[in-house]
């Protein structure tokens, strides 16, 4: 839309326009409040773009843990998570926001989680992409980072994921999280 249309400038922010070399272009970055569970605030960003493709890829510095069972107070007869879990949550959260993930209609999460190799481990055993075959269990890593993605507002629900391919492997590299969504 050319610059001097008939429309006032709070009609063009409100339809999410910026003026760019004296053209109104939709704004690709559009920035909202969000809310953590546990009540601190912060920002999330949401992204459209006209050439986007419908995958978005990213790596998360972090080294992979899995869902942890719910533990039960005998006491208060109440459920809770180990603090450790929380903590890896809530970074990873944030970790997930940084990705400034778009907002859009995902159907498949694949996921990477990539681990050091062990010490005792034979030298001539180790390669990189060695798939990892010892716990934790690939689904309970998985049902972490998709409780994360779930509480960074990445998608509305895990149950709208129709297909899940969750890997583990060895790396000579650092540990991290290598997630792949597909719309």
């Amino acid at each position: 839309m050319k610059k001097g249309s008939n429309f006032s400038e709070q009609d063009l922010k409100k339809m999410g326009l910026i003026e760019k070399n004296g053209m109104y272009v939709k704004n690709p970055i559009k920035i909202e409040p969000y809310a953590f569970n546990d009540g601190t605030k912060g920002t999330i960003a949401h992204v459209s773009h006209p050439l986007f493709s419908g995958v978005f890829e990213g790596d998360i510095k972090i080294d992979p843990m899995p869902n942890s069972r719910p533990r039960f107070n005998g006491i208060t007869r109440t459920a809770y998570n180990k603090p450790e879990y929380i903590a890896y949550k809530k970074a990873l959260v944030i970790l997930l926001l940084e990705q400034r993930i778009p907002k859009m209609d995902w159907k498949k999460v694949e996921c990477t989680f990539f681990y050091a190799f062990t010490k005792g481990m034979k030298q001539d055993e180790r390669y990189e992409g060695k798939p990892r075959r010892v716990r934790p269990d690939s689904d309970n890593l998985g049902k972490a980072i998709l409780d994360a993605m779930e509480d960074a507002k990445v998608f509305k629900d895990d149950g709208q994921i129709h297909s899940m391919l969750f890997n583990k492997q060895y790396t000579f590299g650092a540990p991290h999280i290598h997630f792949k969504l597909i719309s």
